[in-house]
């Protein structure tokens, strides 16, 4: 796995972040993993703990059939818990959602998000965070993507730090009959900062 997230903060009301990553894995000599993404994401703070926030997000899943699935989207945030240990944000948007399945034509249709994102310092070098994310099509509302994921890191140098994480990814109508809904994977990996 390889995974990067770039945060710019020029101390004013607006912050940028971007994020990436891409999972590959075999079992038994054959590929079962292939699926990478990005996302870019602006905040605007409107009070010391809402902001408004504009997202383009970016999947591509081999073995879920999806060939790209892209939701940019606007909405609000709240900051619901602000502590220096625990911080839990809250958010909600309205989009859209671009669509296309390996061997079907592509879908368009309006979406909706929520996400949730618990971030807690157990101690100076240990961090436990946790993130759910929701993506609902408003001309199918059955048809929804679910992510997944939550992780442990502590600190090695001042710079570095090892991160075990597990993710989920759950596709409520996959491409086919025969395609499992939901996708797990396993994750340790040395994490760098610039």
């Amino acid at each position: 796995n390889l995974a990067f997230s770039a945060l710019y903060d020029p101390k004013t009301k607006n912050l940028f972040k971007t994020e990436g990553f891409y999972l590959w894995g075999q079992a038994e000599g054959e590929t079962n993993v292939d699926k990478g993404g990005i996302a870019f994401r602006y905040e605007r703070k409107l009070t010391e703990r809402a902001y408004f926030f504009a997202e383009l997000p970016y999947l591509r899943d081999r073995f879920k059939g999806i060939t790209y699935l892209i939701s940019p989207a606007v909405g609000v945030g709240a900051k619901a818990v602000k502590t220096p240990k625990v911080e839990l944000d809250l958010s909600a948007g309205a989009g859209g959602a671009f669509e296309k399945d390996e061997g079907f034509p592509e879908t368009s249709s309006g979406a909706v998000s929520a996400g949730e994102a618990l971030t807690w310092k157990i101690s100076q070098s240990a961090t436990f965070t946790q993130k759910l994310t929701g993506l609902w099509k408003t001309d199918d509302w059955s048809d929804a993507f679910y992510h997944f994921e939550m992780a442990i890191s502590a600190g090695l140098t001042k710079r570095s730090e090892l991160k075990v994480a597990a993710l989920a990814d759950y596709k409520n109508k996959p491409v086919t009959p025969d395609m499992e809904k939901t996708d797990t994977a396993l994750i340790a990996a040395l994490v760098m900062k610039f």
